[in-house]
């Protein structure tokens, strides 16, 4: 993520529209007109057939078919239900008909792009309160927006893009320390540190302590120093924990800010930089206080 980070740039030169200013090279238009908002088709629970096509409503994923309806890639916006929601499918899919659908057919332009476009637009405030709610279709489609070069709506999909894969990345993480953490603990309590031998009871296996003891207590109470340790072991792992959700909360910061500079063409992308990756480059001071991006536990740094 952070190499696509150092190649964004300044220095821009800005034209007057009607939506205000936006880089001279850029254009308006309305959104109907770059990309039109597809219905969705009917298929109920009971007429889907087994296999790997994923089936997709406001919400996500909502089950699997045998059939797909749409070639991927493809953006699924949520017309009922969860309005104004912007799914992203990389597999042949399937949108029923509480969505609008966009096909790498129905628009010349970045689809990685159009995704992040969609998604800063909140297409949710265009949900109709009078009668059944829902997405009005032909108010989004007449929403002016800002439309850089395809050459420069490639490189903000893959720049936001990877902030994305960073997120993943990290939540995976997360959840997987949360996991080994609490197998390890049912493990510290039960059989202790470095016990031998262990005996069964009614608690389970655990170090082979005296019966009195055992009969006497509800629960099982290593020696001092190896509760120290246990707790040791413990606070390290809610540490890493901790550095993993700051870092994720940071890079969560980070794509909204970028999304609100890119798409609006406050800060341009540098489509003919070669320079290699170095790491001092990953800091964007103006925009989050010089702190690095490529890792969790970061430190707040000098420009």
């Amino acid at each position: 993520m952070a190499d696509q980070v150092s190649s964004l740039r300044t220095g821009i030169k800005y034209k007057n529209t009607p939506i205000g200013k936006v880089p001279v090279d850029w254009e308006i238009s309305p959104l109907g007109k770059i990309a039109g908002l597809e219905y969705g088709a009917s298929l109920p629970e009971q007429k889907r057939e087994e296999g790997d096509n994923p089936v997709i409503g406001s919400s996500g994923v909502v089950g699997y078919h045998k059939e797909a309806l749409i070639e991927a890639p493809g953006i699924i916006i949520g017309r009922k239900g969860n309005v104004g929601a912007i799914n992203w499918a990389d597999k042949d899919f399937y949108p029923i008909d509480t969505t609008f659908y966009i096909s790498k057919n129905q628009s010349k332009k970045n689809l990685k792009w159009l995704f992040y476009l969609l998604t800063n637009l909140h297409l949710e405030k265009l949900n109709i309160t009078t009668g059944v709610p829902g997405l009005n279709r032909e108010e989004a489609h007449s929403i002016i927006v800002p439309i850089p070069p395809v050459s420069e709506q490639k490189k903000i999909g893959e720049i936001l893009s990877s902030v994305d894969t960073a997120i993943e990345k990290t939540t995976q993480i997360i959840e997987k320390t949360e996991e080994l953490k609490k197998g390890l603990m049912q493990r510290l309590f039960s059989e202790g540190i470095g016990h031998s031998p262990f005996k069964k009871t009614e608690f389970g296996t655990i170090p082979n302590i005296s019966r009195k003891e055992l009969e006497s207590q509800k629960i099982v109470i290593p020696p001092f120093d190896e509760q120290q340790e246990i707790a040791t072991i413990l606070e390290q792992f809610d540490t890493d924990m901790r550095n993993q959700k700051d870092y994720k909360k940071l890079l969560e910061e980070a794509k909204k800010a970028l999304m609100q500079v890119l798409l609006t063409g406050k800060l341009r992308v540098n489509l003919y930089s070669g320079r290699k990756f170095n790491r001092s480059q990953s800091k964007i001071s103006s925009g989050f206080g010089g702190r690095d991006l490529c890792r969790p536990g970061y430190r707040r740094q000098e420009a």
